[in-house]
Protein backbone atom coordinates (compact mmCIF):
# COMPACT_ATOMS: atom_id res chain seq x y z
CA UNK A 1 0.00 0.00 0.00
CA UNK A 2 2.78 2.77 0.80
CA UNK A 3 4.87 1.71 -2.57
CA UNK A 4 1.17 2.55 -4.43
CA UNK A 5 0.89 5.57 -2.34
CA UNK A 6 4.27 6.76 -3.00
CA UNK A 7 3.94 6.12 -6.40
CA UNK A 8 0.61 7.89 -7.39
CA UNK A 9 2.20 10.85 -5.52
CA UNK A 10 5.23 10.50 -7.91
CA UNK A 11 3.18 10.59 -10.76
CA UNK A 12 1.29 13.47 -9.68
CA UNK A 13 4.20 15.60 -8.07
CA UNK A 14 7.11 14.83 -10.24
CA UNK A 15 5.45 16.65 -13.63
CA UNK A 16 5.27 19.89 -11.38
CA UNK A 17 8.58 19.62 -10.40
CA UNK A 18 9.99 18.65 -13.20
CA UNK A 19 8.71 21.32 -15.12
CA UNK A 20 9.42 24.09 -12.28
CA UNK A 21 13.06 23.02 -12.43
CA UNK A 22 13.52 24.12 -16.06
CA UNK A 23 17.10 24.60 -16.00
CA UNK A 24 18.47 27.64 -18.09
CA UNK A 25 20.47 25.00 -19.98
CA UNK A 26 18.18 22.45 -20.90
CA UNK A 27 14.52 21.87 -22.15
CA UNK A 28 12.09 19.00 -20.33
CA UNK A 29 9.26 17.38 -21.73
CA UNK A 30 6.34 15.65 -19.67
CA UNK A 31 3.85 13.10 -21.94
CA UNK A 32 1.12 11.25 -20.33
CA UNK A 33 0.06 8.02 -21.53
CA UNK A 34 -3.24 5.98 -21.27
CA UNK A 35 -4.64 2.69 -22.96
CA UNK A 36 -7.01 -0.16 -21.87
CA UNK A 37 -7.55 -3.46 -23.17
CA UNK A 38 -9.45 -6.67 -22.70
CA UNK A 39 -8.18 -10.16 -22.74
CA UNK A 40 -10.07 -14.21 -22.48
CA UNK A 41 -8.33 -16.63 -20.69
CA UNK A 42 -9.76 -20.46 -20.16
CA UNK A 43 -7.93 -21.00 -17.64
CA UNK A 44 -6.32 -17.56 -15.01
CA UNK A 45 -5.51 -19.90 -12.01
CA UNK A 46 -3.24 -21.95 -14.17
CA UNK A 47 -4.72 -25.57 -12.50
CA UNK A 48 -4.42 -28.53 -14.23
CA UNK A 49 -8.01 -29.52 -13.22
CA UNK A 50 -10.48 -27.71 -12.55
CA UNK A 51 -9.57 -24.54 -14.86
CA UNK A 52 -11.26 -21.15 -14.39
CA UNK A 53 -11.88 -19.00 -17.15
CA UNK A 54 -12.74 -15.10 -16.97
CA UNK A 55 -12.24 -12.09 -19.60
CA UNK A 56 -9.65 -9.53 -17.68
CA UNK A 57 -9.83 -6.17 -18.25
CA UNK A 58 -6.29 -3.69 -18.30
CA UNK A 59 -6.12 -0.02 -17.58
CA UNK A 60 -2.64 1.69 -18.05
CA UNK A 61 -2.07 5.27 -16.54
CA UNK A 62 2.07 6.27 -17.34
CA UNK A 63 4.07 9.02 -17.90
CA UNK A 64 7.56 9.74 -19.19
CA UNK A 65 10.00 12.60 -18.09
CA UNK A 66 12.63 13.53 -20.50
CA UNK A 67 15.27 15.67 -20.23
CA UNK A 68 17.72 17.13 -22.60
CA UNK A 69 21.03 19.67 -22.58
CA UNK A 70 23.96 19.66 -24.28
CA UNK A 71 25.59 16.47 -24.58
CA UNK A 72 23.07 14.86 -21.89
CA UNK A 73 19.83 13.04 -21.60
CA UNK A 74 17.69 11.56 -18.84
CA UNK A 75 14.31 9.69 -19.37
CA UNK A 76 11.91 8.29 -16.83
CA UNK A 77 9.00 6.32 -17.17
CA UNK A 78 6.04 5.29 -14.84
CA UNK A 79 3.37 3.08 -15.25
CA UNK A 80 0.43 2.20 -13.17
CA UNK A 81 -1.48 -0.81 -14.56
CA UNK A 82 -4.91 -2.52 -13.17
CA UNK A 83 -6.10 -5.60 -14.20
CA UNK A 84 -9.96 -6.15 -13.23
CA UNK A 85 -11.54 -9.77 -13.53
CA UNK A 86 -14.79 -10.14 -14.88
CA UNK A 87 -16.62 -12.89 -12.52
CA UNK A 88 -13.48 -13.35 -10.09
CA UNK A 89 -13.17 -9.92 -8.50
CA UNK A 90 -10.89 -11.55 -5.78
CA UNK A 91 -8.35 -11.56 -7.98
CA UNK A 92 -8.14 -7.78 -9.27
CA UNK A 93 -4.16 -6.73 -9.48
CA UNK A 94 -2.44 -3.55 -9.35
CA UNK A 95 1.29 -3.26 -10.66
CA UNK A 96 3.65 -0.27 -11.06
CA UNK A 97 6.71 -0.02 -13.41
CA UNK A 98 9.13 2.66 -13.06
Amino acid sequence: MLKRIFLIGALLIVPVLFMAGELQAGQGDVKFRASTGQTYDDNITYARNNRTADFISVLNLGMDLNYEIARTTAQISADLIQQFFWKHTENHNTAEKL
